[in-house]
């Protein structure tokens, strides 16, 4: 099982150990995997002396053209929203704005 760090707050585990590289939907969270024969990197920067290459992992992100959430992400953005706004008229109602 390989370890997969997206970004900052999201961690996968990843059970196909073959070497490949990884397609990420920002806006539902799903991860499908890309043959290593259909990527080629190239262009690497000079390493360090001492060391050689074990490996480069791609993520290629990609999001809705549409920009649409996925239902979950919708029903917590809609949610946050109303209680926001109610926040918002509770402290005009209290002339605090």
């Amino acid at each position: 099982m390989r370890e997969l760090i997206i970004d900052r707050s999201k961690v996968f585990y990843d059970p196909n150990t073959d070497f490949h590289h990884h397609i990420y939907n920002v806006d539902t969270g799903e991860i499908q995997d890309i043959s290593a024969d259909s990527l080629s990197v190239t262009g690497l920067p000079e390493l360090p002396s001492g060391v050689q290459l074990e490996g480069a992992d791609v993520v290629i992100r990609v999001r809705s053209k549409t920009g649409r959430k996925c239902r979950f992400c919708l029903e917590a953005c809609n949610k946050l929203t109303g209680y926001l706004l109610g926040v918002y008229l509770q402290a005009l109602s209290f002339q605090l704005i």
